[in-house]
């Protein structure tokens, strides 16, 4: 939701060199960008005093095996991308769009919301407005969690019993994801969003 609806494949190692310093792998993840299309179109548009000229162009596409599954939203397209020229770097791969627009702003609105006058409100404590979050318990308490994220970090965390047991009631409260997993998000993410 944090980037607008976007299927991205998460990837940790972002390049790896040899001994003598050469890259021996570089990552080319799929980018999310709301406005690359139109951009790249700008970009190839003929200018006014220009002749159109045809150009080739190739398709951007999803990462071998990062396919969802899912099938082809109202709406979308295929992005075409200028072809590289020779030395030139290559474009980047962009992501393709899973949710609307709309839905993916209305979504994360509302899990803003949730930090910010819900049951996430304790989260406030950290003095940033670019959180989204959403607490959650099960039935006789026996699970609670929070999720939460901003747009370089998602943090779940979750507290309950291996064998399904209740979590029960502490200080005069039944253990909800407020109390028992939202501290827990906000100490790890005062830490690593510190730097």
């Amino acid at each position: 939701f944090a980037n607008g609806g976007f299927l991205i494949d998460p990837y940790f190692i972002q390049r790896i060199d040899d001994r003598d310093g050469h890259a021996v792998f570089v990552a080319d993840p799929l980018r999310a960008c709301r406005d690359c299309a139109q951009r790249l179109l700008a970009d190839t548009a003929p200018k006014p005093a220009q002749s159109p000229q045809p150009s080739p162009a190739v398709p951007a596409t999803p990462a071998p095996g990062g396919s969802s599954g899912l099938p082809p939203m109202p709406g979308d397209m295929t992005v075409l991308v200028p072809a590289p020229t020779n030395g030139a770097p290559p474009p980047p791969r962009l992501a393709p769009r899973i949710i609307g627009p709309r839905n993916a702003y209305l979504i994360a609105s509302i899990m803003q919301s949730v930090i910010r006058s819900g049951t996430g409100q304790a989260a406030m404590s950290l003095g940033r407005t670019d959180l989204s979050g959403k607490t959650g318990s099960t039935n006789d308490y026996r699970d609670a969690w929070f999720g939460g994220y901003n747009a370089k970090l998602v943090t779940t965390v979750w507290g309950g019993f291996d064998n399904f047991s209740s979590l029960g009631h502490a200080d005069g409260h039944p253990e909800f994801g407020a109390y028992v997993a939202l501290p827990i998000w906000i100490r790890y993410m005062k830490v690593a969003l510190a730097g």
